[in-house]
């Protein structure tokens, strides 16, 4: 599941990101889970997240970018 949260997240816009409704439409899974995984990317490093208003949004950190 993380694998193919961080293949999507490399499709991203690179200044915005993703929703967590948006990603979880993306990657076929519910809501909760896909946020859940997310807060475990975000934990690890490996996934960065910012607001935008309201909205929460994720991208692969820059060190993942590089790779």
């Amino acid at each position: 599941m993380r694998e193919k949260i961080l293949e999507t997240l490399k499709e991203a816009p690179i200044r915005e990101g993703f929703t967590a409704k948006e990603l979880s439409k993306e990657v076929d899974m519910p809501q909760p889970t896909a946020r859940w995984h997310l807060e475990l990317l975000e934990a690890s490093g490996k996934v960065e997240s910012s607001y935008v208003g309201k909205a929460k949004l994720y991208k692969l950190s820059r060190k993942e970018q590089r790779e």
